[in-house]
Formats: structure tokens, C-alpha cells, sequence
């Protein structure tokens, strides 16, 4: 069947998709369906464009158990009691994944998904325990994990490239990062204020190319990037109070913008570095060493450094 595949601001109980089995030309879009309890469409497998449900109330679950690609967005967005997203068999989505907003949502596996072709986005789902996809390698553009109030796990064992950034964000529950595949992240990496955090793991990954920020993540003991060795952007290291071990024994290279007297910045009391003994700085002056030896003290600029 071609066009679209939608049911918006009905009183309908129940949609009934039984019949579709491939939306080569349209979209499918559930929004503002105030008395929508199921969804039924046990054989759909293509959606070209988008595939959206919003803003069901009394919705407790979507099951999509043959959907294998989405040419667009996967957008799954203020659904209230929706404890359950199934979609055992999607592979390939074109633009993004958003999950956001679904208060109930307590656990969220894709276990096929390989490819995202821009963002994927897991944003303020305050019950979301766990989230995995095993097999997702290659993201176009943004992974952001943000204010998930009692997510502990995020499982990407197989992710190698990120087109652009990796953020996680406000997560005040998560304990470990690992990201054991990474290879090349082609944004920044941020990693804040994640009050349980306390390890952040990624043994391949070894080029980032923008900035590198981990801050405010109060329980981080131990970072380890034994392969990073350039990162074109700033480096900022700060207020991990517990951190006990920063490992980049390969890094070679830290950019900057210019010769910002920011370009550099660890303030820490780690109690162990391992590190070269000389690294590469755009900015004049600057040495990562010596602003390691300064610790918690951290001067305001290079040459205040013993």
C-alpha cells in the first residue's frame, strides 16, 4: 500500500494496520489519540518516510514485531504510560531515532538496529532502566543520553563510528560508559554531571575531532582511552572529585582554537596519570604534564605551573 498510514486526534481504541505490510511512499503517524489502547500491525516491515507516535495517553505498547527499515525518523515522543517499545527486527533508519518524554518507558532494546543515519536521542524518560543495541555500529551524526533520571546501563558493544557528537548528560543514576568498539568520534565528547558515574571506557577509540570535556561526574574514578591520541579541540578535565586514574598513555596532540590559554585544563586530584611524557599543544606554552602536577590547584595559565 502507498501514502500515508495515519490516525490523529481520534477517539478510536484501537488501530487497525492489519492489512499493511509496506508504506513505500508515506509515513505513519499516530498523534493526539486520547483513547488509543493498541496498535495493531503484526506484518508492516517498511515505512519510507516517517514513523511517529505522539502523545498517546492510555497507549501501554507498540509492537512493530516485523519492521525492518525507516527512511526517516524513528520518533517516539509523550506517550504517558507506554511501558513497552518492541521492534525486534529493525535494521536501518534513515535520519534519527528519538526517544523521549514516556514517563513509563522502563527498558528499551533494539537489537537488530545496525545504522542510523543522523542523530539517535534518549532524552528524559524518567523510568528508562535500560538501554541497548547490540549491533548498532555507525551513527551519522549525534548520540546524546540526557536526563534519564534511573537509566544505569546504556549497551552500544558494537559501536565504531560517530559522525558527531557523543553526550551524556545529567544521568544521575548511570555507573558505567563503555564503549568497547569506538573507534573515530567526529564530534566532541562530553560527559557531565552524571552524579553515579564511575567509569568511562573506550579502549579503541583514538581520534576525536572536536573537544573533549568530562566534568562534574561526583562518584568517576577511573577514565580510560588507551589509544586516543589526538583531539583537535579543547581538553577540559574538571570537578571529578573521586577520579582516581585518567589512562591516555598514547595521546600525542590537543588543539584548541587558536592559542586560547583554555585550551588545556585538567583540574583534578587524581591520585595516578598515566600519560606521555610530552604532547603536541596548538596553544603556546601549554603542557599537559604540568597542568596534571598542579592538580586541584590549577594555575590560571601555563607558566604559573612549578
Amino acid at each position: 500500500m502507498s501514502g500515508d498510514l495515519e490516525l490523529q486526534s481520534s477517539s478510536a481504541t484501537k488501530f487497525d494496520g492489519i492489512c499493511y505490510i509496506s508504506i513505500p511512499n508515506g509515513h505513519f503517524y499516530l498523534s493526539d489519540n486520547l483513547m488509543l489502547t493498541a496498535v495493531v500491525v503484526p506484518q508492516l516491515n517498511l515505512v519510507s518516510k516517517y514513523f511517529e507516535v505522539y502523545n498517546q495517553t492510555v497507549l501501554p505498547a507498540l509492537d512493530v514485531p516485523q519492521l525492518t527499515f525507516v527512511g526517516q525518523n524513528v520518533d517516539i515522543d509523550q506517550n504517558t504510560i507506554l511501558t513497552l517499545i518492541s521492534a525486534p527486527k529493525l535494521t536501518y533508519v534513515g535520519m534519527s531515532v528519538i526517544i523521549q518524554n514516556n514517563d513509563a518507558l522502563a527498558t528499551l532494546t533494539l537489537p537488530q538496529l545496525s545504522f542510523v543515519g543522523r542523530f539517535l536521542f534518549i532524552d528524559s524518560s524518567i523510568a528508562l532502566t535500560l538501554f541497548s543495541a547490540p549491533r548498532l555500529a555507525y551513527v551519522e551524526s549525534d548520540i546524546n543520553v540526557n536526563n534519564d533520571n534511573i537509566l544505569t546501563l546504556v549497551s552500544l558493544p558494537q559501536l565504531s563510528y560517530v559522525g558527531g557528537n557523543v553526550d551524556f548528560d545529567t544521568n544521575s543514576a548511570l555507573e558505567i560508559i563503555d564503549l568497547p568498539q569506538l573507534t573515530y568520534l567526529n564530534g566532541l565528547l562530553l560527559v557531565s554531571v552524571n552524579s553515579a558515574l564511575t567509569l568511562v571506557n573506550a579502549p579503541l577509540l583514538t581520534f576525536i575531532n572536536q573537544y573533549f570535556n568530562i566534568a562534574s561526574n561526583g562518584a568517576l574514578a577511573l577514565i580510560s582511552l588507551p589509544k586516543l591520541t589526538y583531539v583537535k579541540g579543547v581538553f577540559y578535565l574538571s570537578s571529578n572529585p573521586s577520579l582516581t586514574l585518567l589512562n591516555i598513555p598514547s595521546l600525542q596532540y590537543i588543539g584548541g582554537q587558536g592559542a586560547s590559554s583554555n585550551n588545556v585544563v585538567i583540574c583534578s586530584n587524581a591520585a595516578s596519570f598515566v600519560v606521555p611524557s610530552t604532547i603536541q599543544s596548538s596553544a603556546t606554552g601549554h603542557n599537559l604534564q604540568c597542568r596534571i602536577a598542579a592538580g586541584s590547584s590549577c594555575p590560571s595559565s601555563a607558566s604559573a605551573c612549578p
